[in-house]
């Protein structure tokens, strides 16, 4: 099956309607112009019968045959003008229903009774009919007959009956066809294009909505613009549901934009929270390591040692705002001992619940080719929460143990579990179970 656009189904639908109904019109006018030869031959027979029956009237009472035949032969006009037509045939009977005369001897002969012709034979019965008045007109597939009484002092002296062949009804009917075939012919040209233009007029809104449509995708919104019909009916509701919609649109566009900057800002939030946390980390053990070196006496002070705190943790916060920047790609320290004691220095800021205690179990015999950095951020993190998660007298366990290709961590607490439900979101950026968490 075919399928077409209705840019093309509505304007071929409008002018094939208008074909159609024209042929249809035609037809129903052929028919009626048909109906009216058929009248106007009847109604010219009737004439023609009025005009001979006095003449035909006399030749019956005076028995003049030749007469009789003269006038049924003779007009090669009819009374209204028309011309004569060859296939009309009258025959005048007698009041015995024997041919008096006809206008074809040859197959009517004189003498011969009504009844020995068929198509003489079959009018009588409908002539003795008692509710009979005036000429009697029959019709069949072939031929108009009509048979008018002839009376004299009112008694009937004859019949005279006109036979009309249907062939010369059509003969006529074309002639009338033909004359005005060119003239139905522009009228279904006319019709069919007033149809065809009439359709485009009508889906004109429906295309131009088709396209803004198919823009709709492939366009920004702020610089769609369409010439939309917004009229009373309802390609023009359908028009204005359609700005509706795109202004609906436009909001929506505008409000994802707005969440958008929102979660943009909400993410830098986040992120500028979890930096924060990873530069205060160190922060703190510096300070405390400060605070600690300034409490000893000036012969137990050890600045050295103080002096590598303070130079890997400023070098771990150097890594952690250099780790934020695409263009960086300077080269990372591997993950040392002096990193352990590091750890264990910044870790004492976090203060410990009444008798709990931090276990620690290292073997590191070489130093660790990874990221020192970000095994110090991973080390303070898990440490720091397995504290804020322990109680009186429990404790926390760190065992790091160096394979060949690899460095494996285990952090250990004897607190509180973690629910289910925080489970699900352990590992999502900034996810946390504290309300100051980052």
């Amino acid at each position: 099956m075919v399928h077409l656009s209705y840019r093309l189904r509505i304007p071929l639908s409008m002018a094939a309607s208008a074909v159609l109904t024209a042929l249809v019109l035609g037809l129903v006018i052929s028919w009626q112009t048909f109906q009216n030869v058929v009248q106007d031959r009847i109604a010219e027979n009737l004439r023609l019968a009025h005009a001979l029956s006095p003449v035909l009237r006399e030749a019956l009472k005076h028995d003049d045959i030749w007469l009789a035949y003269n006038l049924l032969r003779g007009p090669r006009n009819t009374p209204d003008g028309g011309e004569h037509d060859p296939g009309r045939v009258l025959v005048l009977l007698d009041q015995w229903d024997r041919i008096f005369s006809s206008s074809d001897p040859e197959r009517f002969h004189v003498g011969d009774a009504a009844t020995d012709y068929p198509e003489l034979g079959n009018i009588r019965p409908h002539r003795e009919t008692p509710e009979r008045d005036g000429p009697e007109i029959l019709r069949d597939s072939r031929r108009i007959v009509l048979a008018t009484d002839l009376e004299s002092e009112g008694e009937r002296i004859g019949t005279l009956i006109i036979f009309h062949p249907l062939a010369s009804v059509w003969e006529r009917f074309m002639q009338i066809v033909h004359q005005g075939l060119l003239a139905i012919l522009a009228v279904l040209l006319v019709l069919g294009l007033i149809g065809w233009y009439w359709g485009r007029y009508m889906v004109t809104p429906l295309t131009r909505l088709s396209r803004c449509m198919e823009r709709l995708p492939n366009e920004r919104l702020e610089n769609l613009q369409c010439e939309i019909y917004e009229g009373n009916d309802e390609i023009g509701l359908l028009g204005r549901q359609f700005r509706k919609m795109v202004s609906a649109l436009k909001e929506k566009q505008l409000l994802e934009q707005q969440l958008m900057m929102q979660e943009r800002l909400a993410a830098i939030g986040r992120l500028t929270a979890g930096v924060a946390h990873e530069i205060n980390n160190p922060l703190g053990g510096m300070l405390m390591a400060i605070d600690n070196w300034r409490r000893l006496k000036p012969e137990q002070r050890d600045s050295e040692r103080l002096l590598g705190i303070l130079e890997r943790g400023l070098q771990q916060i150097g890594e952690t705002v250099a780790a934020l920047l695409v263009e960086s790609r300077g080269e990372q320290r591997s993950f040392t001992m002096d990193d352990i004691d590091d750890l264990k220095t910044l870790l004492a800021s976090h203060p410990l619940p009444p008798g709990a205690r931090i276990e620690w179990h290292t073997a590191l015999q070489r130093p660790v080719r990874l990221p020192a950095t970000a095994i110090r951020q991973i080390l303070l993190n898990l440490v720091g929460n397995a504290i804020q998660a322990i109680g009186p007298d429990q404790h926390v366990q760190v065992e790091l143990r160096q394979s060949e290709e690899a460095l494996i961590i285990e952090v250990a607490d004897n607190g509180p579990e973690i629910p289910e439900t925080q489970l699900q979101h352990l590992f999502e950026p900034f996810q946390s179970s504290r309300e100051d968490g980052t």
